[in-house]
């Protein structure tokens, strides 16, 4: 797999991208940090809802990549924690389930939805967009 460098335009921030991922898969968690870390991705891996709030409440982040289902809760429940922290957050779903993105669909495009298994190209761009996304809201 060959890396695609992380590019903003020229108004964008040049720190690297902030991505908080959420899943209690170990084995899927590390290979998606190790797709957007070698991607220019600032990576914090929560295997928990509960960690992820915790992160959320002390932090702040660009992008949420959330798995659907977690041990302890849902990606909704981290949407809404997400949500309660910063209002203009960006959210990316992973899933098994093609019929979700009808489900999840979000006006304004800061949550979208991945299906897997997920194509790592499709990871990056889709991660830099909502970030772009994010930051210009932001400003």
């Amino acid at each position: 797999m060959q890396a695609v460098p992380f590019e903003l335009d020229a108004r964008d921030d040049a720190a690297a991208p902030r991505v908080l991922l959420v899943d209690d898969d170990a084995i899927n968690a590390h290979v998606v940090a190790r797709v957007l870390k070698r991607n220019g991705c600032e990576v914090v891996v929560a295997s928990s809802v509960r960690a992820a709030r915790s992160w959320l409440e002390r932090s702040q982040f660009d992008v949420v990549v959330t798995d659907i289902w977690v041990s302890d809760g849902t990606g909704i429940d981290v949407f809404h924690a997400a949500r309660a922290c910063d209002a203009s957050a960006s959210l990316v779903f992973l899933g098994g389930d093609p019929a979700l993105p009808k489900l999840l669909a979000s006006p304004g495009g800061s949550v979208r939805y991945l299906c897997k298994p997920l194509d790592p190209v499709a990871l990056i761009d889709t991660v830099v967009l909502a970030c772009r996304e994010h930051r210009h809201r932001d400003e």
